[in-house]
C-alpha cells in the first residue's frame, strides 16, 4: 500500500508539470516570442558606464567647436537632448529675431534654454554689480548676456573680439536690447549635466529607452570598449587626458577590437534603437 502512495503521488506531481508546461507554453504562443532586453542594472558596469558619460561630455565640447567628432555624426535634435538645449542660435540671429517680430521672437525664445554663439563686445558691470557682457548682433545695440555669478571670475579673463558659446536663459527683450540671463560658458554647462548623462546612458543599456540608431551604436561601443580596459586604467577612473592614447594601446591588436565590435553587436540586439 506504501509502494502505490508513493507511485501515486508521483503519477500526481507529473500530471501536474504537464499541466503547468501546458499552460506556459499556452501563454507563450498567445504572447508571441519574447522580446530581448537590455542587461539588468546589475549588471552594468559602472566604470564603464561612467566612462561614457565623460567622453559623451567631452565630445558634444567637440561638436560645438565644429571640430571632428563622434557625436556630430547623430542627428543635432538626439545631441540637444543630450545636453538638455531647447534651441541653438548666434547673437546676431537672436537680436535679429526680436527686431522683426518680439512677440514671435518670445515664442521661439524666452524662457527656453539656449545655446549662444556670438562675439564679445564688452564686458560690464551692473548698477548691482552683476556682471554681463555684450555680444555683438545684427544691430547697434548687440544682446545683453546677463553671466551667472559663478562664472565671474573666470569673466576677468574674457576679452573683446572673443569667440564664445554660452548657455542662457532666453528673458526677451527689454527697451530696445535683446537680453539672455544665467549665461554661462558651454563647458561649464556641460560639466554639470554629468548625473544626468550618466543617467541616460544606463537606462539605455538597461532597455528603458530608444535612442536614435547613430546615437545608440556610438554609447553601446564606447561602453564596450570600456569593458575591454583594465580596471586600474586611469582612463576608468576619470583621468581622461590619457584615454585616447590608451585606446590605441589597446586595441591595436586587431583581434580584440574584432571581439568588442562583435560583442557591441550583439549588445544593440538586445537593445532598443528608433
Amino acid at each position: 500500500m506504501a509502494k502505490f502512495r508513493v507511485v501515486a503521488g508521483w503519477v500526481l506531481v507529473g500530471v501536474g508539470i504537464l499541466i503547468l508546461a501546458g499552460l506556459c507554453i499556452a501563454y507563450l504562443l498567445e504572447a508571441g516570442p519574447a522580446k530581448p532586453v537590455g542587461p539588468l542594472a546589475s549588471e552594468l558596469n559602472q566604470p564603464s558606464v561612467n566612462l561614457v558619460s565623460y567622453m559623451l561630455i567631452d565630445d558634444l565640447e567637440v561638436a560645438q567647436s565644429n571640430e571632428k567628432s563622434l557625436t556630430g555624426k547623430t542627428p543635432s535634435e538626439d545631441l540637444m537632448g543630450w545636453m538638455r538645449i531647447d534651441r541653438k542660435t548666434t547673437a546676431r540671429d537672436y537680436e535679429s529675431a526680436y527686431d522683426a517680430n518680439e512677440i514671435a521672437a518670445d515664442n521661439a525664445f524666452k524662457g527656453k534654454t539656449i545655446l549662444l554663439s556670438g562675439t564679445i563686445d564688452s564686458i560690464d558691470k551692473d548698477f548691482t554689480d552683476a556682471g554681463y557682457i555684450t555680444l555683438q548682433g545684427s544691430g547697434l545695440m548687440g544682446v545683453h548676456a546677463q553671466l551667472n555669478q559663478d562664472v565671474m571670475s573666470e569673466a576677468a579673463s574674457f576679452h573683446r573680439g572673443q569667440q564664445v558659446n554660452f548657455v542662457c536663459q532666453g528673458s526677451g527683450k527689454v527697451v530696445t536690447i535683446a537680453g539672455l540671463d544665467n549665461c554661462e560658458p558651454f563647458n561649464d554647462y556641460l560639466e554639470k549635466l554629468d548625473p544626468s548623462i550618466e543617467s541616460k546612458v544606463a537606462d539605455f543599456l538597461n532597455g528603458k529607452i530608444a535612442l536614435h540608431a547613430a546615437t545608440a551604436d556610438l554609447i553601446t561601443k564606447m561602453y564596450v570598449m570600456g569593458l575591454f580596459m583594465p580596471t586600474n586604467s586611469p582612463c576608468m577612473n576619470g583621468k581622461r587626458e590619457s584615454c585616447e592614447a590608451e585606446f590605441a594601446a589597446q586595441f591595436k591588436d586587431g583581434t580584440k577590437l574584432q571581439s568588442a565590435q562583435n560583442q557591441a553587436k550583439q549588445m544593440m540586439a538586445n537593445l532598443k534603437v528608433n
